[in-house]
């Protein structure tokens, strides 16, 4: 079967745990470590090779965005969500009449938008009822949309928003639940009519991006990612404390297993567990519970940053010009510039190999791979490949720097 050929137009690039998917003509397709989990026996699917996510419960209706976490993908279809991968909630596909029975799903499953007569029957309805879903956000073993409304509703394991006790449906971690303001909870330092424009999520801790003010977090904590004490839970949406940050809009941002990543006035700054250097600011000495600046005395000097990812003990930054920087973990050569010595401080990601005057437009961190679109509408990864990740029709230990495009490699 022709699964793509060279000259095919990439839309959007997600890198999840160890495996990669792309938007593409309003489709999804896939490459790496699908862990389904199906109970008792467990089951993983590798492919080196796009494979195009068969549609599922979304028909035929065109995917507008998508996004990877460590083991489950959500898409937006028809102003609905839609999500595949390991079950145990992380899909939100809440069953009212089976809601303990949490399936994975190889195909996209809806996340529950409730029906008209929930409130009657269940005494729940999802926040996600008669909504317009304008994007998704997923990490581990949890999700989260936002409606065109400004708010946002997070499903599974590791949402850790506080759950009503007792037997009802809110406390099945599938059941979709609304991300509170003081409003609903006293405890949320989420003003009522904030509009929050994206979310970022991963192993327990959640932040939203709003355009003006603070960002809120919520989660575990363990690292103090989400400001002082480290390894207080935060269980409601609350002010992320700026530390050298200052107060400027915050732009755009990341949450790693262990770290947390943001931009502001085109400058990242980024907290939490500094193993590895993750946090980029010369200093892997255990961990930063309010934000500190990533080093720019050096290949950041003068770099104006429009996007911040984060991956396992590492990040990396894409800038005005298209340029990407990555910092922590190398050992699977995730920063890109040639090596495997763990940097303290951004390096610049070598683009040596790539068609000449091409640059990116886009960039995104799996566990130890990095994938951007180009500005050829390509997509070039680096880092690990070894579970198939990089789409190559091989399984490279690592490729150092991105060069080939992986939509140069697809086959019929």
């Amino acid at each position: 079967m022709l699964i793509g050929t060279w000259s095919t137009p990439v839309d959007a690039v997600s890198a999840g745990g160890r495996y990669t998917c792309i938007r593409i003509e309003g489709q999804a397709w896939c490459s790496g470590e699908a862990r389904i989990d199906i109970p008792k026996t467990g089951e993983i699917v590798n492919t080196n090779v796009m494979t195009l996510v068969q549609p599922g419960a979304r028909g035929t209706t065109a995917i507008t965005q998508l996004d990877t976490g460590l083991d489950q993908t959500c898409v937006v279809a028809g102003g609905a969500a839609y999500c595949w991968g390991t079950g145990g909630g992380a899909l939100g596909n809440y069953n009212p009449s089976d809601p303990f029975n949490m399936p994975p799903s190889k195909d996209p499953v809806a996340v529950y938008a409730g029906a008209d007569d929930d409130v009657l029957f269940w005494g729940y309805q999802s926040p996600l009822y008669q909504e317009t879903v304008v994007d998704v956000f997923t990490g581990e073993q949890a999700g989260c949309a936002v409606m065109d409304t400004g708010r946002a509703a997070c499903w599974g394991l590791y949402t850790f928003l506080t759950r009503p006790v007792g037997d009802v449906p809110e406390r099945v971690v599938s059941s979709p639940i609304l991300v509170p303001t003081t409003a609903e909870n006293p405890a949320s330092q989420l003003p009522p009519g904030t509009r929050i424009q994206s979310l970022t999520t991963e192993f327990q801790n959640t932040c939203a991006v709003i355009a003006t003010g603070p960002m809120y977090c919520w989660g575990a904590n363990t690292q103090g990612q989400l400001g002082p004490p480290a390894a207080a839970a935060v269980m409601a949406p609350r002010a992320l404390p700026r530390g050298a940050s200052g107060t400027g809009p915050i732009t755009f941002a990341s949450m790693g297993r262990f770290h947390l990543c943001f931009l502001s006035g085109g400058a990242a700054y980024c907290s939490g567990l500094r193993a590895a250097g993750a946090l980029g600011d010369n200093s892997q000495t255990d961990f930063a519970d309010e934000p500190v600046a990533v080093d720019t005395a050096g290949v950041l000097a003068g770099v104006t940053l429009t996007q911040v990812v984060t991956g396992d003990q590492f990040s990396c930054a894409l800038s005005a010009a298209g340029r990407a920087y990555c910092w922590g973990q190398n050992s699977n050569g995730q920063l890109g510039n040639n090596l495997t010595a763990n940097s303290l401080v951004p390096v610049a990601v070598d683009m040596s190999q790539l068609p000449a005057g091409v640059t990116f437009t886009q960039i995104d961190a799996g566990t130890t791979h990095v994938c951007a679109r180009g500005s050829d509408a390509k997509v070039y990864c680096w880092g690990s490949g070894t579970s198939g990740e990089q789409a190559t029709g091989t399984n490279p230990t690592i490729v150092f720097r991105p060069q080939t495009p992986m939509t140069d490699t697809w086959t019929g």
